[in-house]
Parts: C-alpha cells; sequence; structure tokens
C-alpha cells in the first residue's frame, strides 16, 4: 500500500476502475430535478448565458448561486440535447478527475497509501448518488475546483511562484460559483499547514483573506437562495429549528457520514427525517459522544500524530454547513444525504486508508486493497442501478423508508407518466397521510384524476393546494383548465392570470389563457401568450400545435405549418399535431403530404376519429373514394382547431 504507482499508470487505472464500475449510472435516464438541471428548456434560450450571469430571478430562481454548472449544461445542450447519457458521462468523468486530485494532493502531503485513498473515493457507493444524479454536476464541478484551487496553493506556499497564488484564488470563486459549499477551502488551507508544521501566525494567514472574503459572501448569497425559496410548504414541514433541535441534528449527523463510510448498506436517495425531541435524554448521545470524540483526538494527538487531527478536522470543516445550522432547501423531506459528504468523506478515507498502511504490510496490505476495491466497485455498480429511472428509484426509496413523502409524491408522478392512474392516485394519497397540507400532492392528485375525466374531485383537490399555497402556480393554472372543461371560462381565464402573477415564465398558464382567449375569438392576445409559453419551454408540443391552430385561423399557413412541425420535432407521435399539419398541407394543395400525416396521425392513435374523416376526404379529393362529410364531424373539427390544453 505504501508503493505510489507512476501517475500515468496510476490516473489510468483509476479512470478504468470508476468508469467500470458506472457504467449502470451512464445508461439512466434524468430523474427528479434534472429537468430543472440539464433538461431546463431556458437552456435553449438565445439569451440563456446572460440569464445565467447575471443571475436572473425569474427563471432561474431555485439555482441562481450556480452559474457555473449551468454554464456546462448550456454548452452540452448544444453537443447532444436532452440526450442524458452524455451528461452522466461528462459527470462521471469529473468525478475520476477529482479520484485522481485526491490521489496526488495526499500524496504532496507525505500520506501513504495516497493512491488507495484516491481509489476509495472514486468506488466508494457513498459517492453514487453525486456522480449518477446529474442535478448533483454542482458536487463533482465545485469538487474539480476545489482541489485545484487546494493543489495551486501549496504550490504557492512551496514558493514556486505568485502566479499560483492568483490561480488558486481564481479556482475557488470557480468553485464557490459551482457549490457554496467549497467555502471550507480557507480554513482547509490553515488546517494543513498546522498538519504539516509549518508556522500559521497572522502573517501566514494574511494570504488568505480574500479566500475568506470570497467564501464569506458567496456563502450569505447561497443562504439567501435557499432562504427566499423556501415556500409555504418548506416551513410546514419544519425547516425552522429550535436551537436545542439544530444540536441534537449536528450531534446525530456528525455520526451518520462516518457510520456510511464505513458501512455502506441501505444507501438511500432519501433516508427517514427524523423525529428531533430535546425531552428524549437518549438523543443527546449522538451530541454527547461527538464532543467526547473529538476531545479525545486532540488529547492523544500526540500518540496518532496530526494527521489523524487534521483528517477528522477536515471533515468537520466541509461538513458543516449541512449539520443543519443554516436553512436547506432539502430539510423539508430530510436532514441528511449521502452527496453531502462528496468532499468531507476524504478526510475519513484519507484517515483510514493512512492507518491500514501504517498497520499492513506491503504483501497483506495489497491484498486487502485488491478485495476492498472489488467490493466497492461492485457496491457502485449495483448501486448505480438505482438510478436507472425515477420509477426504479423512488421504489428503492420506499423499500427503505416506506413512509417517504417524497417518494410517493414522485413515484406517483412518475406512474401518472405512463398512464398508471390508479396507482399514482394510491401513492398521492399515501403521501398526503404523511403531510395532509402539502400543496404539491394535492396538486399532482388533481391531475391524475382530471385524467380520470373526475373534474369535481380534482377541482377539490387544486383548492386546497391553493389553500395551503395561494400563490402556486401550477395550480392556478390546473385549476384554470379543469373550470375551463366546465364551461366556467371567465373563472378559468381569472385562474390562468393568477398563475402568471405568481410565476411569469409559467408556460402551461401562458398555453392554457391562450387557449381561452382563442375560444373568445382573441386571436392575437392567443398567439402572444402561445409565443411566451414556447419563450419559457421552446419544446413545449402542446404549444406549438395550439400556436399553429390560431395562427391557421388567422389565415397564416406557412408559419401554421412551422409550428406543427415544431410540434412534432418535440413529439413524433403527437397525433393531434401530425391530423392539424395534414389539414393545413392540404389547404396549401399538398394533398400527397397531408395524407402521409393523416396516416401517421392513425398510426399513433387509431381511434382519432377526425383523421379518419380528414383522411377519407383527402383520398376522396384525389378520386380515390367517395366525398362524404357529416356535420357532427364538421363540429368536432371545430372544437379540435381551437387547441389541446397542456401541463
Amino acid at each position: 500500500m505504501s508503493r505510489r504507482p507512476p501517475i500515468l499508470f496510476g490516473a489510468l487505472l483509476l479512470f478504468l476502475l470508476t468508469f467500470s464500475a458506472y457504467i449502470p449510472a451512464i445508461r439512466a435516464r434524468f430523474i427528479w430535478d434534472d429537468d430543472y438541471y440539464a433538461g431546463n428548456q431556458l437552456l435553449e434560450r438565445p439569451d440563456a448565458l446572460r440569464l445565467i450571469w447575471t443571475l436572473d430571478a425569474a427563471p432561474w430562481a431555485y439555482y441562481r448561486d450556480v452559474p457555473m454548472v449551468y454554464t456546462t449544461f448550456w454548452l452540452e445542450r448544444r453537443l447532444w440535447g436532452a440526450r442524458p447519457m452524455g451528461y452522466h458521462v461528462d459527470n462521471v468523468i469529473l468525478h475520476m478527475m477529482n479520484a485522481v486530485l485526491v490521489w496526488l494532493l495526499l500524496g504532496r502531503l507525505g500520506m501513504r497509501g495516497a493512491w488507495m485513498a484516491g481509489a476509495v473515493f472514486a468506488l466508494h457507493p457513498v459517492h453514487v448518488e453525486s456522480v449518477a444524479w446529474i442535478a448533483e454536476r454542482k458536487n463533482v464541478l465545485s469538487g474539480l475546483f476545489f482541489l485545484l484551487a487546494f493543489g495551486a496553493y501549496l504550490r504557492f506556499e512551496e514558493g514556486e511562484g505568485r502566479r499560483w497564488y492568483w490561480g488558486s484564488l481564481s479556482l475557488f470563486l470557480l468553485a464557490l460559483l459551482s457549490k457554496a459549499v467549497t467555502c471550507a477551502l480557507p480554513a482547509a488551507l490553515l488546517l494543513v499547514r498546522w498538519q504539516r508544521g509549518l508556522k500559521t501566525g497572522w502573517r501566514e494567514a494574511r494570504d488568505l483573506i480574500p479566500f475568506f472574503a470570497l467564501a464569506f459572501a458567496l456563502g450569505l448569497f447561497t443562504v439567501w437562495v435557499e432562504t427566499n425559496n423556501l415556500g409555504p410548504d418548506a416551513r410546514r414541514a419544519g425547516c425552522d429549528l429550535s436551537l436545542s433541535q439544530h444540536l441534537l441534528l449536528a450531534g446525530r449527523a456528525l455520526w451518520f457520514y462516518p457510520m456510511k463510510l464505513a458501512w455502506p448498506i441501505d444507501l438511500s436517495f432519501s433516508y427517514e427525517r427524523w423525529a428531533l425531541d430535546a425531552r428524549d435524554w437518549a438523543q443527546w448521545l449522538w451530541p454527547a459522544a461527538a464532543l467526547a470524540g473529538g476531545a479525545w483526538v486532540w488529547l492523544a494527538r500526540g500518540l496518532w500524530g496530526r494527521g489523524l487531527a487534521a483528517a477528522i478536522g477536515f471533515y468537520l470543516m466541509t461538513i458543516a454547513p449541512m449539520l443543519g445550522f443554516f436553512r436547506i432547501l432539502t430539510f423539508r423531506f430530510t436532514f441528511v444525504a449521502d452527496h453531502y459528504q462528496y468532499l468531507a468523506s476524504i478526510g475519513w478515507i484519507a484517515a483510514a486508508v493512512g492507518g491500514a498502511a501504517r498497520l499492513f504490510g506491503a504483501g497483506l496490505g495489497a491484498a486487502l486493497s485488491v478485495v476492498v476495491l472489488l467490493a466497492l466497485g461492485a457496491a457502485t455498480w449495483r448501486q448505480g442501478g438505482v438510478y436507472r429511472d425515477d420509477a426504479t428509484l423512488w421504489e428503492d426509496v420506499l423499500a427503505k423508508n416506506p413512509a417517504s413523502f417524497l417518494a410517493h409524491t414522485n413515484l406517483g408522478h412518475a406512474l401518472a407518466e405512463q398512464g398508471r392512474l390508479d396507482e399514482a392516485i394510491r401513492h398521492y394519497r399515501l403521501a398526503l397521510q404523511a403531510r395532509p397540507d402539502a400543496a404539491s400532492a394535492r396538486n399532482n392528485l388533481g391531475v391524475a384524476l382530471a385524467g380520470q375525466g373526475r373534474i369535481e374531485e380534482a377541482l377539490r383537490q387544486y383548492e386546497l393546494a391553493l389553500l395551503a399555497q395561494p400563490d402556486f402556480a401550477e395550480a392556478h393554472s390546473n385549476l384554470g383548465s379543469a373550470l375551463a372543461r366546465q364551461g366556467r371560462m371567465d373563472e378559468a381565464v381569472r385562474h390562468y392570470g393568477l398563475a402568471l402573477q405568481a410565476q411569469p415564465y409559467c408556460a402551461s398558464a401562458h398555453n392554457n389563457l391562450a387557449l381561452a382567449l382563442a375560444g373568445q375569438g382573441r386571436l392575437d392576445d392567443a398567439v402572444r401568450h402561445y409565443d411566451l409559453a414556447l419563450q419559457a419551454r421552446p419544446d413545449f408540443a402542446e404549444a406549438h400545435s395550439n400556436l399553429g391552430g390560431a395562427l391557421a385561423r388567422q389565415g397564416r399557413l406557412d408559419d401554421a405549418v412551422r409550428h406543427y412541425e415544431l410540434a412534432l420535432q418535440a413529439r413524433p407521435d403527437f397525433a393531434e399535431a401530425h391530423n392539424n399539419l395534414g389539414a393545413a398541407l392540404a389547404k396549401q394543395g399538398r394533398m400527397d403530404e397531408a395524407i402521409r400525416h393523416y396516416g401517421l396521425a392513425l398510426k399513433a392513435q387509431p381511434d382519432f376519429a377526425l383523421a379518419h374523416e380528414n383522411l377519407g376526404l383527402a383520398l376522396a379529393g384525389r378520386g380515390l373514394l367517395p366525398a362524404r362529410r357529416s356535420p357532427r364531424v364538421k363540429a368536432r373539427e371545430k372544437r379540435r382547431a381551437r387547441g389541446s390544453r397542456g401541463r
């Protein structure tokens, strides 16, 4: 374990091991909020880069503190579109690079077994969440800049020139713009000076003042973003904790992470949310044990040397922002997560591998290393398969955390998208048993009920969602759609307007409002709102098709055809768009193309009566069938021409 392989060979071996272990994750689809990151349609806008770097509040509200992450997604969007594999591969490559940097940095600090520490970091299954979940590009990207900044500053300290100092400061800024949890870097640099026996007085700390200033400023900004995006759901879920609860949470979380590193069994995307009760004396054992353990490590530093104290100190510094002393949006669902310890785990891994390198001889150490890496690689392969798709992920969470509100809600959504509405409704109701006032679950239940034609029940769920969260744009939009289906158009328009007041970039609200306006004959206003829907969501197939219908009614057939084609680019099996495109082409005299699209509409939806009728008329017009068109079909055609609603 003490022999250091040549850099090229060691790096290639780390790359091969890591890539092999992450093959199941590379094949995965988008999960959960990946749509807000790599799948975000705002990345298609011509002004996307400006929005990212000016931190515009409206379209990027939840994620405006990570512009570097969005910039990588913006670039990848232009390379391979919205195909998940490219994003997964890049996450794995970034993780590989971080593992190599862990090896090289620990080796530079004189640690025995540094390559093994890098390999454990690369293959440990606790890091699968950071790598397989595309949204956690924040972790792997910020980790890369953090480790590069760390290495550059070490070179500056070793007298290799001032350029390394400025390089380190620049890389640290990029790390903070990727994820503010990297704010621990300047404190960690001081800790490493102490561990190496170097002087750590004012003169040495002075160079780190700009680092501390950046950390403070970006850290405050992130706290502001998190706090301002905690809506009523989050506050009711208990994100506000008392001082005693904060202490109980910190004490228990401090032990949770090293325990998962030491025994990575039952890893979960969402763990049970602990009930923090200051009256339960047993819960105070966690913080008491943490204090006792810290005191022992400090007092025994003469016996073990400074390495163990420095490793644990690094863990404490980097995990501190995730211990509950600051508001974190995901605390609505759980107080701990595997991805919280991506960087912090380096401390414990270094301590464990360094201790093993001292304890075992070269032969036994090498044999144990092979066994450990094979076991970790197999566990990472298995854990990566959990991220295959939404349904697989949330089913795995429920197997380990059956009462998870988050898992029931999101599994319900995944089932609804598959058309399994009865199962979706069951999971939404289970979620609401845990949190009856959860607006998101109420809204999703309403959508599923509406999909079954149970409009009155859907209306009740939307109203309950808005009672819990009056500014819930999607619930207003869905309520408007349900009212429109009952012919209550004035009420529907009012709710679409309320949705757009709450969220001006709500694509579904713009689309649904445009439908209502088109139904009232206000085609110019309808076209304007369809355009706004498509600015917010460029691949919104229903909006393209509906806009095509409005343009066709204005006699703008060329523009209508273009939007029908864009709808079909986004959804090739969209039967209505094929039928409407066929109708527009027929009006232009392009009958062969019209017939082809009517046929494609019927292939996608064999019982589509209007497409059958239009195909018959087109064939009759070519002399292949007798023409006949019933008044009922004419009326149905007019209704369909008004458009389709989209969420």
